[in-house]
């Protein structure tokens, strides 16, 4: 087992409507795990969305379709 050191520890700041991007290969039960975490925040963070896997590879049409609208 690994040990916890203080260098390791990060904190996030998940905001509304952030966009959250985990490796692919990550178990789609553990995202949905996460997001009811998320969900018991206080306050929770709305309309966040958790993309899996490296998202410069989805097309600008996968994106708008998803809401995405590049600035």
């Amino acid at each position: 087992m690994n040990q916890l050191k203080l260098g390791d520890v990060r904190k996030l700041q998940i905001q509304d409507g952030d966009v959250l991007v985990v490796p692919a290969g990550v178990d789609p039960a553990a995202v949905q795990a996460f997001l009811k975490v998320l969900g018991e925040l206080d306050p929770a963070p709305l309309g966040v969305t958790v993309a899996i896997g490296p998202i410069e590879t989805i097309s600008q049409a996968q994106m708008e379709a998803a809401g995405w609208y590049r600035k």
